[in-house]
Formats: structure tokens, C-alpha cells, sequence
């Protein structure tokens, strides 16, 4: 189960998550040749790495959790990017995060 303290994760962006760029490859890879209906979208060719503002890539003890990114074009308004352009989530972590979402909601509302 993912621990819910933040301080547990590191958070790389662009230019500091090469040390994790070729299990990134594997976790893309992975995911591109499922049955997903946008898994052809997630194959690094397609990513395009060059052409993105910016990613941000969630580890919890060397995994990767999570793998997001933000792209701007030509096409739309000056300082317009969209936001969680690609998001991947590692399977391996997928009860996880609903015990996360849950745990999170109940301490919210009913923990004082």
C-alpha cells in the first residue's frame, strides 16, 4: 500500500528524471501494448519527450507511481498548456491508490 505521507515520494520534472527515464520506457511500453483503448498513445515515440513543457514523474522507494505531462501548441491561445496531457498510473500500485483516496476522504471528514 502507498503511504500517504507525502515525504515519502520524490518528484522529478523533465530535467531531473533521467536516472528513471528507461524504467519509463519499460512502464510505457508496457501499458502501449495493452488492450487500452489510448494505449498507442503511450508508447515513447509518441510521448515525444522534446516537444513536452514539462512531465512529472511520482516514485516511492525506486518505483515509478505515476507519469504525467504538460504540452503547449502553436494552435491554442499564448500561455495556454494542457495539463495532465499523458497520465499513467503503474498498475502495480492500483489498489493502492484508491486505499490512498479512501483513507485520505475518511481522515478529511471524520478524523479530528
Amino acid at each position: 500500500m502507498l503511504p500517504n505521507d507525502i515525504n515519502q515520494y520524490q518528484v522529478f520534472n523533465k530535467h531531473n528524471y533521467l536516472h528513471y527515464k528507461e524504467k519509463l520506457n519499460l512502464l510505457l511500453d508496457e501499458f502501449s501494448n495493452s488492450t487500452d483503448k489510448l494505449s498507442s498513445n503511450y508508447t515513447p515515440e509518441n510521448i515525444k519527450f522534446n516537444s513536452l513543457d514539462d512531465i512529472t514523474l511520482i516514485v516511492y522507494k525506486g518505483n515509478i507511481v505515476a507519469f504525467a505531462s504538460v504540452l503547449s501548441r502553436p494552435i491554442w491561445p499564448k500561455n495556454v498548456s494542457r495539463i495532465f496531457n499523458r497520465l499513467l498510473r503503474n498498475k502495480k500500485f492500483e489498489n493502492s491508490y484508491q486505499d490512498l483516496l479512501r483513507d485520505s476522504f475518511f481522515r478529511e471528514k471524520f478524523v479530528k
